[in-house]
């Protein structure tokens, strides 16, 4: 999985450097780049805004061994403008059996707590099964198999069977 090319751009910032343009929108805080699994701070980086949940490709943290896994994104700290990192894309950081969503738009008029529901986290991903119930403040999602790079912001597509009954802005992984 580590040799698969990473998908880092802006569909419509056309062949732009992403790091640049987005730095002229967006204030980047430099802060450490903290190990998950040690809480040892291993480098520095140049700003939140730089990376997302299950990147690989920018994590310039120099491997442990020549042996050793590549670096990926499990977490961003805000408050603390910290990166936390693994080691190895099937590190259990990386996964989540669940989460919570908000602003659920619901375009077809299915109850999700009765109905079998197949979700998507990403664009392109095959469906995968889960059990969703809404809540006052949008959804909760547990998965069948746990799903890698949940990320806060970004959408939860919600299906039964192949019909898209709505959408909502995961905002939470849950731990």
């Amino acid at each position: 999985m580590s040799q698969k090319k990473d998908s880092t751009g802006i569909c419509f910032i056309g062949e732009r450097n992403f790091n640049q343009f987005i730095t002229q929108y967006l204030l980047d805080t430099p802060g450490p780049i903290i190990d998950i699994d040690t809480n040892q701070t291993l480098a520095k980086h140049q700003g939140l805004i730089h990376y997302t949940i299950g990147q690989r490709k920018g994590v310039s943290i120099p491997a442990k061994s020549e042996n050793a896994e590549p670096w990926f994104v499990v977490k961003k700290d805000i408050k603390n403008q910290a990166v936390y990192v693994c080691q190895g894309d099937d590190h259990p950081a990386l996964y989540r059996k669940s989460l919570t969503a908000k602003n659920l738009h619901l375009i077809h008029p299915k109850i999700l707590n009765e109905t079998p529901v197949h979700v998507r986290i990403r664009h392109r991903q095959p469906l995968q099964k889960a059990k969703v119930t809404t809540t006052a403040q949008g959804i909760n999602v547990i998965f069948e198999m746990p799903q890698r790079a949940v990320t806060p912001g970004q959408y939860i597509a919600l299906y039964h069977h192949e019909e898209l009954l709505g959408s909502a802005i995961i905002e939470t992984p849950d731990e």
